[in-house]
């Protein structure tokens, strides 16, 4: 029998549920504003985007959000939820597929709330 989880851990996973439910919300809505702009990220249009440019993407879109500005390890966290989300496959290569994919899942996440 697993022992019972911590209070604290709880609260944290919990809040960090509720805040990139928020982001997802706020992301699906600049993603209608990005439209075919994505294929920016990938520079030389390979279909690959690399990681550490999706991780600039989202921390530039978090913090025009005015998100985490003041809690970096907080932005951190959504940053790493995030790419586990988007590299759906685990290969740690993000494919612009991957990255509109994940796009779609947060719009169908907010159409359902």
């Amino acid at each position: 029998e697993a022992p019972a989880p911590d209070g604290k851990v709880v609260a944290l996973e919990e809040r960090l549920e509720r805040m990139t439910a928020k982001i997802a919300r706020e992301i699906a809505s600049v993603d209608e504003r990005l439209g075919d702009r994505l294929h920016l990220i990938d520079r030389d249009n390979d279909g690959i985007v690399d990681v550490e440019e999706i991780r600039d993407a989202l921390a530039a879109i978090a913090l025009r959000q005015n998100k985490f500005r003041e809690d970096p390890e907080a932005l951190e966290a959504f940053i790493q939820v995030a790419l586990r989300e988007i590299d759906a496959n685990s290969d740690d290569v993000i494919t612009v597929e991957e990255v509109e994919k994940w796009f779609d899942s947060l719009e169908e996440e907010v159409e359902d709330q």
